[in-house]
């Protein structure tokens, strides 16, 4: 791995055992290697801990944190303090990505270097990964900006963020927890 990986993600879980393995493995098994996983453990009272170390162990791109339960704001601020990515993705517990998710987003923002942040569509899934139902982003700016002030344009385990424009408009906000991810997209 290079010495600064050019993407960071971030995974802030409580009390996520049930799925969290699958999270973490469809991270490092990105087809973009160049990578480091910060999983934040916010007081779990679960197994949670035990499954994300076991993983640091089997893989050095992954870090385990464990936080004080302050809530997903300070977990996501505790990742991202940890980390030196070019680009930083978060995840969550309890979601797979596909293999190619972050190399295509690095892509997509490395031939628009305009971009600041991107996400995705969804597909929502059952305990034993059966298709419920497939909910789509829009791709055009105008009908973007126009959603985005009204309800979620992304999924926050689809988005992506430069360094630059998440250090430009200071990260995350516990103000607007459990929005916090609305927050961030409509700032940046």
């Amino acid at each position: 791995m290079a010495e600064r990986p050019t993407v960071s993600v971030v995974l802030p879980v409580k009390d996520g055992a049930l799925f969290l393995g699958g999270a973490i493995n469809s991270i490092l098994g990105q087809t973009l290697e160049d990578i480091e996983l910060v999983v934040v453990d916010d007081a779990s009272t679960d197994e949670t801990a035990a499954i994300a170390r076991a993983a640091a162990v089997r893989d050095k791109r992954l870090r385990f944190v464990a936080s004080e339960g302050r809530g997903i704001v300070d977990a996501l601020e505790t990742g991202i303090a940890l980390t030196t990515g070019e680009f930083v993705a978060r995840m969550d517990h309890d979601d797979v990505a596909l293999p190619w998710r972050l190399e295509r987003q690095v892509a997509h923002m490395r031939d628009r270097q305009y971009l600041g942040l991107v996400g995705g569509a969804i597909e929502l899934i059952d305990g034993v990964g059966r298709l419920l139902r497939r909910i789509e982003c829009p791709t055009d700016p105008v009908a973007l900006h126009e959603l985005v002030l009204s309800r979620v344009c992304f999924a926050s385990p689809t988005t992506m963020v430069t360094r630059d424009a998440l250090d430009e408009v200071g990260g995350f906000r516990r103000l607007f927890e459990p929005a916090e991810d609305v927050d961030l997209c409509i700032r940046v």
